[in-house]
């Protein structure tokens, strides 16, 4: 039997972000989708979402940020293990020391994740949690062409 997370997907929308301060990697300077979370384990929520914005052929530009206080040496090992290579320049580990991340997205465990909608500083829908059918049909609807 597989278990799932037992949270709900939740949305907010027109959302200022707060700075985004790489440790390793660097920003995709174009990105319209921010896909985020606060711990390795949020990769595997993450990568959902990634699958299906792939799938949807609208030539979106993702970033995954990995956001922490304190990284380690390390960390870009445990990193360099978890996402294939071909996908590293997308990925990005990033600062939280202020808590500002996390106190906007108030992630309920540490394997959830975040999507975000970008435009410039403001994410016009951030979408907490898994992709369910209304979470991804609201993302979709928030496009902006």
């Amino acid at each position: 039997m597989l278990w799932r997370a037992a949270y709900q997907t939740k949305a907010a929308r027109s959302i200022e972000l707060p700075d985004l301060v790489p440790v390793f990697g660097s920003s995709v300077t174009d990105a319209d989708v921010l896909l985020g979370g606060f711990s390795f384990e949020a990769l595997r929520e993450i990568a959902i979402w990634q699958r299906l914005i792939k799938a949807d052929a609208s030539g979106w530009r993702p970033q995954i940020a990995i956001f922490n206080s304190s990284w380690r040496p390390e960390s870009l090992d445990q990193l360099e293990v978890l996402i294939p290579r071909s996908e590293l320049a997308k990925v990005i580990l990033a600062d939280d020391a202020d808590g500002s991340w996390r106190q906007l997205i108030q992630p309920a465990q540490t394997t959830e994740c975040f999507a975000a909608r970008l435009e410039g500083r403001l994410a016009t829908i951030v979408m907490k949690g898994l992709p369910t059918e209304d979470a991804w049909d609201a993302f979709l609807a928030n496009r902006h062409s």
